[in-house]
């Protein structure tokens, strides 16, 4: 179960019909964990909202870090940075959100966990650059703005998943 408190709320954009908007999302209960620096924070691998038919959601700024059981030997590119203060797992995450093949294969027995981020991850502790405050871009389809604005709201779906 999730708590969030809506943070901020940009303005809609609009692109061939459909509706764009940025906010920001605080996760109550990861913010806690991250407060007292508590390890169980970084194993709580982030996914949004799924997406329907009439909103999506994607999260702008994540790191992935790979979570290792210290029982496992690993062999990580060099480029890498290593947390080993959570045992009984070390994490391992690059600097910028890219993992290439070489990185991926490195870590197949590992459990890979996406966290929201303020910036790179570009320190030896995540605790510095994981957040719980999620800027996501939310994305309205163009039948949701078009029932919003000129239907004043006044749509559903059917039971055949069309609109009415």
């Amino acid at each position: 179960q999730f708590e969030f408190e809506v943070e901020l709320v940009g303005p809609l954009e609009f692109h061939r019909g459909s509706a764009t908007s940025t906010c920001v999302l605080r996760d109550r209960k990861l913010y806690k964990l991250l407060q007292s620096r508590n390890c169980e924070a970084l194993r709580y691998n982030y996914t949004l909202l799924p997406t329907t038919h009439f909103v999506s959601f994607h999260m702008e700024t994540h790191a992935t870090l790979f979570t290792c059981n210290r029982t496992i030997h690993v062999n990580p590119p060099t480029y890498m940075h290593t947390y080993t203060r959570c045992p009984p797992y070390d994490l391992y995450y690059q600097p910028y959100n890219y993992a290439d093949n070489a990185s991926r294969s490195a870590f197949t027995a590992c459990i890979n966990v996406q966290l929201p981020v303020k910036d790179l991850a570009d320190s030896d502790d995540p605790f510095t650059f994981v957040t719980a405050d999620i800027q996501t871009q939310v994305n309205i389809t163009e039948e949701c703005a078009y029932c919003h604005f000129n239907q004043r709201g006044r749509c559903k779906l059917d039971s055949n998943g069309s609109h009415s």
